[in-house]
């Protein structure tokens, strides 16, 4: 456990996807650091569950928002919910995602227009939302989290997937310099494969107990890096030297040389 300190004492974190994972973890590393926390996911047992022993384990505030990101008016119920609880963030962190396995034609485009709302859409939503209250209060911390798979070829299956992480990526660029010596520091964090329950929930065949063991990380290290590296104001983050490694193979080798790799490993 980190010991609270005056960098987030007092502040405000909204966490997405925040009922497991990678997401409760930015919960607690925040928490332990004596920020206030909104969760947000789908899961509202989980999420109060997971409310409850923040306050229990770190004497803070917590605030819990049921919601499906993949909504189209995701971010403005969360801007209503924020007004009713008269509460101003200071550090966003979207995390919540999910892929879809099969084909493009094979999904509704329900189901596909609600991976590209939560994915992208509402990431861009709530960025939107939120930095003009950090801006205008010279301070602000915002981690996207996207995927060393956003320089990756697109395989067959999980279409949307190494896209919308792409421009999750890209996105945050762009706010990093649009915010640039503001006090705002907007951050990608592009993890690899990580010992969350993602793999098993959406259907991935190469889980990560399928690969050695140098190339996994826990939550707790892919969160505790890309906390410094935003607090350090980095616009895009990649934890690990073994996804730099994959990452620079994905920007060096020919995609018509990695696609078999990407369909054996993430389809």
């Amino acid at each position: 456990m980190r010991l609270r300190d005056s960098y987030y004492a007092g502040r405000t974190a909204l966490v997405t996807g925040a009922s497991a994972g990678m997401g409760r973890t930015f919960c607690e590393h925040y928490a332990a650091r004596g920020a206030d926390i909104v969760l947000i996911a789908r899961r509202q047992d989980r999420l109060k569950e997971a409310a409850q022993q923040l306050q229990k384990d770190h004497d803070v505030n917590t605030y819990v928002l049921s919601l499906d990101l993949g909504q189209s008016d995701a971010p403005e119920q969360t801007v209503a919910f924020l007004a009713n609880q008269n509460l101003s963030i200071d550090i966003l962190v979207n995390n919540a995602g999910f892929t879809i396995s099969d084909r493009f034609t094979d999904t509704s485009w329900d189901r596909q227009r609600a991976m590209a709302m939560a994915m992208m859409v509402n990431v861009a939503g709530l960025c939107h939302a939120l930095l003009p209250g950090m801006l205008e209060r010279n301070w602000g911390r915002v981690i996207n989290v996207a995927s060393n798979l956003a320089w990756a070829p697109a395989g067959i299956g999980h279409t949307q997937y190494p896209a919308s992480k792409a421009y999750v990526m890209r996105l945050s660029q762009a706010l990093f310099q649009e915010t640039k010596g503001t006090g705002v520091h907007v951050t990608a964090a592009c993890p690899g494969s990580t010992k969350t329950e993602f793999q098993t929930a959406n259907n991935i065949k190469s889980s990560a107990s399928d690969m050695p063991g140098f190339m996994i990380q826990t939550p707790e290290q892919v969160v505790s890096s890309s906390v410094r590296a935003n607090e350090a104001g980095r616009s895009v983050h990649v934890p690990g030297w073994h996804n730099k490694l994959m990452v620079a193979g994905f920007q060096l080798i020919p995609d018509t040389w990695m696609l078999p790799f990407i369909r054996r490993s993430f389809n």
